[in-house]
């Protein structure tokens, strides 16, 4: 670590090298203010503040590269426990990353299923209309007829979500329970 004021610079430190390993050299300096060497940490330099959480919620809709650093941080943090609350943007996210697995190999697809199926027993997730349609797609996809209808528990899917997997349960010829 070079400290500026301190330590020399990238340049005098490799002209100081190569004089000692080849005898007189001459270096291109492109630059002659030691100050303005890229290589050395200026600690005069305040650090940014740190934004508060609250302030820093990404929008619905904003994908990972949207988010600022601070957002991708708590984001990646917030995975470590998907079941509490976040921004409606974080859920949204990682719905579309589970979605993508239910399309993936059967391994990934059954984790996948597994995961949304703990997601919807958490009350945060209840009335989270986009993991329903996960749901949905990872029941439909693996062709699992008695899931259609087989709600996880606590969960009150809207009328539009209750009839589209009555609907792709009769497309799967299965019998249809009260």
């Amino acid at each position: 670590m070079c400290i500026r004021d301190r330590d020399k610079g990238a340049f005098a430190l490799l002209g100081q090298d190569l004089r000692r390993q080849l005898g007189s050299i001459v270096i291109d300096r492109r630059t002659t203010d030691p100050g303005d060497d890229y290589t050395q940490i200026d600690l005069s330099l305040t650090l940014a503040e740190v934004v508060a959480r609250a302030a820093a919620h990404p929008q619905p809709g904003v994908g990972y590269a949207g988010m600022t650093p601070i957002q991708r941080r708590w984001f990646l943090e917030w995975l470590a426990r998907p079941g509490e609350d976040a921004p409606l943007a974080f859920m949204n996210l990682y719905v579309a990353y589970l979605e993508v697995n239910l399309f993936e190999t059967v391994e990934r697809s059954i984790l996948a299923r597994k995961e949304i199926a703990q997601l919807l027993a958490s009350p945060t997730w209840q009335t989270h209309t986009e993991l329903m349609r996960a749901w949905l797609l990872g029941a439909w996809l693996a062709q699992d007829g008695p899931s259609l209808t087989a709600w996880p528990e606590g969960v009150q899917p809207s009328e539009g979500m209750r009839l589209a997997g009555l609907g792709l349960q009769a497309q799967l010829g299965g019998p249809l329970h009260p």
